[in-house]
Protein backbone atom coordinates (compact mmCIF):
# COMPACT_ATOMS: atom_id res chain seq x y z
CA UNK A 1 0.00 0.00 0.00
CA UNK A 2 1.43 3.36 -1.16
CA UNK A 3 0.17 4.99 2.33
CA UNK A 4 1.98 2.20 3.85
CA UNK A 5 5.47 2.66 2.03
CA UNK A 6 5.25 6.85 2.28
CA UNK A 7 5.04 6.28 6.54
CA UNK A 8 7.89 3.97 6.24
CA UNK A 9 10.49 6.65 4.66
CA UNK A 10 9.05 9.45 7.12
CA UNK A 11 11.83 9.56 9.91
CA UNK A 12 14.37 8.22 7.20
CA UNK A 13 13.73 9.81 4.04
CA UNK A 14 10.85 12.14 4.29
CA UNK A 15 11.92 13.63 0.45
CA UNK A 16 11.02 10.06 -0.72
CA UNK A 17 8.25 9.83 1.38
CA UNK A 18 6.49 12.92 0.03
CA UNK A 19 7.15 11.78 -3.38
CA UNK A 20 5.19 8.62 -3.18
CA UNK A 21 2.65 10.31 -1.96
CA UNK A 22 2.70 12.72 -4.83
CA UNK A 23 2.40 9.56 -7.00
CA UNK A 24 -1.11 9.36 -5.99
CA UNK A 25 -2.98 11.13 -8.79
CA UNK A 26 -6.31 11.35 -7.29
CA UNK A 27 -5.94 11.46 -3.69
CA UNK A 28 -9.44 12.88 -3.18
CA UNK A 29 -11.29 9.64 -4.27
CA UNK A 30 -9.46 7.99 -1.08
CA UNK A 31 -11.97 6.42 1.45
CA UNK A 32 -12.36 9.46 4.02
CA UNK A 33 -9.97 7.20 6.37
CA UNK A 34 -7.35 7.14 3.70
CA UNK A 35 -8.01 10.93 2.71
CA UNK A 36 -7.35 12.16 5.80
CA UNK A 37 -4.84 9.64 6.87
CA UNK A 38 -2.52 10.72 3.41
CA UNK A 39 -3.19 14.53 4.02
CA UNK A 40 -1.35 13.49 7.79
CA UNK A 41 1.67 12.03 5.92
CA UNK A 42 1.66 14.57 3.86
CA UNK A 43 2.30 17.40 5.97
CA UNK A 44 4.69 15.32 8.16
CA UNK A 45 6.38 14.63 4.81
CA UNK A 46 6.46 18.51 3.59
CA UNK A 47 8.01 19.73 7.45
CA UNK A 48 10.13 17.13 7.81
CA UNK A 49 11.78 17.84 4.21
CA UNK A 50 11.82 21.96 5.21
CA UNK A 51 8.90 22.85 3.24
CA UNK A 52 6.63 25.27 3.19
CA UNK A 53 3.36 24.21 5.08
CA UNK A 54 1.62 27.54 5.50
CA UNK A 55 -0.77 26.94 2.73
CA UNK A 56 -2.00 23.66 4.32
CA UNK A 57 -4.80 24.65 6.52
CA UNK A 58 -6.35 21.31 5.64
CA UNK A 59 -4.75 19.68 8.61
CA UNK A 60 -7.21 21.38 11.03
CA UNK A 61 -9.85 19.72 9.37
CA UNK A 62 -8.07 16.25 9.43
CA UNK A 63 -7.82 16.62 13.62
CA UNK A 64 -11.59 17.18 13.51
CA UNK A 65 -11.85 14.22 11.70
CA UNK A 66 -9.87 11.78 14.62
CA UNK A 67 -11.83 13.56 17.45
CA UNK A 68 -14.90 12.42 15.98
CA UNK A 69 -13.64 9.10 15.13
CA UNK A 70 -11.92 9.17 19.01
CA UNK A 71 -8.55 8.13 17.58
CA UNK A 72 -6.45 9.53 20.51
CA UNK A 73 -2.92 9.08 18.97
CA UNK A 74 -4.29 10.38 15.66
CA UNK A 75 -5.81 13.51 17.25
CA UNK A 76 -2.03 13.92 18.95
CA UNK A 77 -0.29 13.57 16.14
CA UNK A 78 -2.83 16.19 14.12
CA UNK A 79 -2.91 19.01 16.46
CA UNK A 80 0.80 18.43 16.93
CA UNK A 81 0.77 19.84 13.21
CA UNK A 82 -1.98 22.04 13.57
CA UNK A 83 0.68 23.67 15.92
CA UNK A 84 3.54 23.44 13.51
CA UNK A 85 1.15 24.81 10.74
CA UNK A 86 0.38 27.88 13.09
CA UNK A 87 3.61 28.29 13.81
CA UNK A 88 4.98 28.70 10.61
CA UNK A 89 1.62 31.13 9.60
CA UNK A 90 3.44 33.34 12.46
CA UNK A 91 0.36 32.82 14.47
CA UNK A 92 2.60 31.43 18.04
CA UNK A 93 -0.68 31.63 20.19
CA UNK A 94 -2.43 29.03 18.22
CA UNK A 95 0.41 27.08 17.55
CA UNK A 96 0.54 26.81 21.72
CA UNK A 97 -2.77 26.15 22.06
CA UNK A 98 -2.58 22.83 19.21
CA UNK A 99 0.90 21.75 21.10
CA UNK A 100 -0.35 21.53 24.50
CA UNK A 101 -3.48 20.07 23.13
CA UNK A 102 -1.39 17.48 21.02
CA UNK A 103 1.05 16.66 24.35
CA UNK A 104 -2.35 15.86 26.75
CA UNK A 105 -3.68 13.34 23.90
CA UNK A 106 -0.25 11.70 23.42
CA UNK A 107 0.41 11.36 27.09
CA UNK A 108 -2.89 9.45 26.72
CA UNK A 109 -1.83 7.16 24.58
CA UNK A 110 2.06 7.29 26.52
CA UNK A 111 3.71 8.61 23.01
CA UNK A 112 6.93 9.41 24.30
CA UNK A 113 8.39 10.48 20.99
CA UNK A 114 5.63 12.80 20.16
CA UNK A 115 5.84 14.32 23.93
CA UNK A 116 9.72 14.99 23.35
CA UNK A 117 8.99 16.63 20.08
CA UNK A 118 5.92 19.34 21.28
CA UNK A 119 8.10 20.12 24.36
CA UNK A 120 11.43 20.49 22.00
CA UNK A 121 9.24 22.53 19.32
CA UNK A 122 7.77 24.86 22.99
CA UNK A 123 11.29 25.38 23.44
CA UNK A 124 12.03 26.64 19.89
CA UNK A 125 9.49 29.25 20.17
CA UNK A 126 10.87 30.06 23.55
CA UNK A 127 14.21 30.54 22.43
CA UNK A 128 12.33 32.81 19.32
CA UNK A 129 11.20 35.00 21.76
CA UNK A 130 14.05 35.45 23.86
CA UNK A 131 13.02 33.51 26.73
CA UNK A 132 16.33 31.28 27.88
CA UNK A 133 15.35 30.04 30.93
CA UNK A 134 11.58 28.97 29.85
CA UNK A 135 13.55 27.50 27.01
CA UNK A 136 15.98 25.46 28.66
CA UNK A 137 12.66 24.19 31.10
CA UNK A 138 11.19 23.05 27.95
CA UNK A 139 13.91 21.47 26.62
CA UNK A 140 15.08 19.52 29.45
CA UNK A 141 11.69 17.99 29.23
CA UNK A 142 12.00 17.32 26.12
CA UNK A 143 15.44 15.16 26.96
CA UNK A 144 13.50 12.90 29.50
CA UNK A 145 10.83 12.40 26.95
CA UNK A 146 13.71 11.57 24.43
CA UNK A 147 15.54 9.05 26.41
CA UNK A 148 12.39 7.33 27.11
CA UNK A 149 11.23 7.16 23.51
CA UNK A 150 14.81 5.85 23.31
CA UNK A 151 15.44 8.67 20.06
CA UNK A 152 18.78 8.95 20.88
CA UNK A 153 19.24 11.59 17.70
CA UNK A 154 16.57 13.97 19.37
CA UNK A 155 18.01 13.57 22.96
CA UNK A 156 21.42 14.78 21.35
CA UNK A 157 19.69 17.76 19.86
CA UNK A 158 18.05 19.06 23.02
CA UNK A 159 21.52 18.95 24.46
CA UNK A 160 22.66 21.27 22.27
CA UNK A 161 19.75 23.42 22.42
CA UNK A 162 20.28 23.58 25.98
CA UNK A 163 23.65 24.91 25.45
CA UNK A 164 22.57 27.45 22.98
CA UNK A 165 20.74 28.80 25.56
CA UNK A 166 23.24 28.82 28.00
CA UNK A 167 25.28 30.44 25.85
CA UNK A 168 22.94 33.42 24.68
CA UNK A 169 22.88 33.47 28.73
CA UNK A 170 26.39 34.18 28.69
CA UNK A 171 27.01 31.08 31.16
CA UNK A 172 29.84 29.50 29.06
CA UNK A 173 30.94 26.80 31.69
CA UNK A 174 27.12 25.31 31.82
CA UNK A 175 27.04 25.71 27.58
CA UNK A 176 30.17 23.76 27.24
CA UNK A 177 28.69 21.30 29.96
CA UNK A 178 25.46 20.27 27.55
CA UNK A 179 27.50 20.80 24.13
CA UNK A 180 30.09 18.33 25.36
CA UNK A 181 26.79 15.97 26.47
CA UNK A 182 25.58 16.52 23.06
CA UNK A 183 28.96 15.42 21.19
CA UNK A 184 29.50 12.25 23.31
CA UNK A 185 26.30 10.89 22.30
CA UNK A 186 26.31 12.10 18.15
CA UNK A 187 30.11 10.72 18.39
CA UNK A 188 28.88 7.46 19.97
CA UNK A 189 26.30 7.06 17.57
CA UNK A 190 27.64 8.37 14.27
CA UNK A 191 25.00 10.91 13.63
CA UNK A 192 26.88 12.91 11.39
CA UNK A 193 24.80 16.22 10.92
CA UNK A 194 24.75 16.12 14.05
CA UNK A 195 28.10 15.26 14.74
CA UNK A 196 29.51 18.56 12.50
CA UNK A 197 26.96 21.31 14.08
CA UNK A 198 27.72 20.57 17.50
CA UNK A 199 31.65 20.76 16.94
CA UNK A 200 30.54 24.42 15.11
CA UNK A 201 28.98 25.26 17.97
CA UNK A 202 31.68 24.45 20.72
CA UNK A 203 34.12 26.11 18.17
CA UNK A 204 31.99 29.17 18.69
CA UNK A 205 32.04 28.84 22.19
CA UNK A 206 35.29 28.76 22.38
CA UNK A 207 36.83 31.60 20.48
CA UNK A 208 34.02 33.52 22.41
CA UNK A 209 35.69 32.78 25.88
CA UNK A 210 39.11 33.49 23.74
CA UNK A 211 40.33 29.98 24.08
CA UNK A 212 41.26 30.24 20.00
CA UNK A 213 43.43 27.42 19.36
CA UNK A 214 40.51 24.65 20.89
CA UNK A 215 38.16 26.75 18.44
CA UNK A 216 40.15 26.27 15.40
CA UNK A 217 40.40 22.54 15.79
CA UNK A 218 36.48 22.36 16.31
CA UNK A 219 35.91 24.50 13.37
CA UNK A 220 38.19 22.45 11.47
CA UNK A 221 36.67 19.31 12.37
CA UNK A 222 33.35 20.88 11.96
CA UNK A 223 33.85 21.00 8.33
CA UNK A 224 35.55 17.64 7.75
CA UNK A 225 32.25 16.44 8.85
CA UNK A 226 30.58 18.60 6.87
CA UNK A 227 32.94 17.35 3.80
CA UNK A 228 31.72 14.25 4.96
CA UNK A 229 27.86 14.49 4.46
CA UNK A 230 28.37 16.01 0.92
CA UNK A 231 30.64 12.92 -0.13
CA UNK A 232 27.75 10.49 1.06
Amino acid sequence: MILSESESLLNTDPDSALLVLNSIAYPEKLSEKEYNRYILLKIQAEYKSYQDITSDSVILSVRDYYLEKKDVPHIALSSYYCGCYYKECGNRENAMKYFLEADEYAGESNDFNLRGLIRNTIGVILLEQLDCEGAIRYFRESVVFNELAENLKNEAISYMQIGDCFQYLEQPDSALHYYMKCLHLVDRENFSREQSGIRQNIGILYAWIGELTKAIQYLKDALEYTSGQNDQ
